[in-house]
């Protein structure tokens, strides 16, 4: 409601001729400031999701659920810090540059200006003078800011001051370190929001303080600027889709489990069945072979002593010459 075409119309129409410390004669600069940023990040977010859409995630096998998840986590909190790098950056060398040329506030809050007037002559000259905000010179530092009120165009006295905004050197600069107090809390809605000279009536709603949000009513600008006014990143991770892309020619799996009680126990009892035949096995053949060893000892062996010729004589007894 804040920042559509017609808040923005009846704020500038309303306002142009109030007092010029009044929020109601800059707020016009503030919500256009607001528009300005939040456009600016969401051009930048879509062009660099297009290029992110255009890498490809390559794998020479098919990759694990979890370490796919991983890397793709991994990937997108690195797009994510690319994106805030790169457009803080950018917005940090606009404020640089603004300040350090002397850039002047086109809502003139940073400086005063008058042309000198000299009876009877006409001179081209313009005079300036550094603002001073809370004993705080436009002049030397550019952060300088005050509580933004409002003010009796009669006297210009002060009668009410805005929740969470500032008036600064330069407005956005003011706004950095502004909160959205005033816009949770109906009463400051409608001590800002037009309500004269004007045949449209706009009753915006306040924003929802009770809204689960990582931002509250009392955070800074700058702190929402710094997540890219993002409240949460969300992504989904797809691995059937990888899966079916990545046509794999064969899958191999392990299947891990735990061995409970009961599996261990007769797994050892089989163990211990087995080797108790194995030793019966090898114990048999050994007992074997002992006995026919033994055996083999007993047995003694008497060599055989081949018989020798020997020459035997015969005595004739009827020779008596033999006798």
């Amino acid at each position: 409601d804040f920042i559509n075409e017609i808040w923005l119309k009846l704020m500038y129409s309303q306002f142009t001729n109030i007092y010029r410390d009044d929020f109601r004669s800059y707020s016009i600069y503030i919500f256009q400031g607001i528009i300005f940023l939040c456009e600016s990040i969401d051009k930048t977010i879509l062009e660099n999701l297009k290029n992110f859409y255009f890498n490809e995630y390559i794998s020479v096998v098919v990759t694990s659920t979890d370490l796919f998840k991983s890397q793709i986590d991994s990937l997108v909190n690195q797009f994510i810090s690319s994106i805030m790098n790169t457009f803080l950056q950018s917005f940090q060398l606009i404020r640089s540059t603004t300040y350090a040329n002397a850039l002047g506030s086109a809502a003139l809050t940073d400086h005063y200006y008058w042309e000198p007037s000299i009876a009877g002559y006409s001179a081209d000259i313009i005079f300036t003078e550094s603002i001073v905000r809370n004993g705080c010179s436009c002049g030397m530092i550019n952060t300088c800011i005050e509580a933004s009120v409002l003010y009796r165009n009669n006297d210009h006295t002060k009668y009410y001051q805005v929740p969470g905004m500032f008036l600064g050197c330069y407005i956005l600069e003011a706004l950095l370190q502004s909160t959205f107090e005033c816009f949770y809390d109906e009463t400051c809605i409608n001590m800002i929001k037009p309500t004269n000279n004007s045949s449209i009536i706009i009753n915006p709603i306040p924003l929802n303080a009770s809204l689960d949000s990582q931002y509250l009513p009392y955070t800074t600008l700058e702190i929402i600027l710094n997540q890219l006014m993002i409240e949460k990143w969300n992504w989904s991770i797809l691995y059937e889709l990888y899966f079916i892309e990545c046509q794999p020619n064969e899958c191999r799996y392990t299947y891990e489990t735990r061995n409970d009680a009961i599996y261990i126990i007769t797994t050892v009892i089989g163990l211990l069945g087995g080797l108790v035949t194995a030793l019966k096995f090898v114990i048999s053949k050994f007992c074997i072979r002992l006995l026919i060893s033994i055996q083999k000892r007993k047995v003694k062996v008497v060599p055989i002593v081949p018989l020798q010729t020997a020459n035997i004589s015969f005595i004739d007894q009827s020779n008596p010459q033999n006798l």
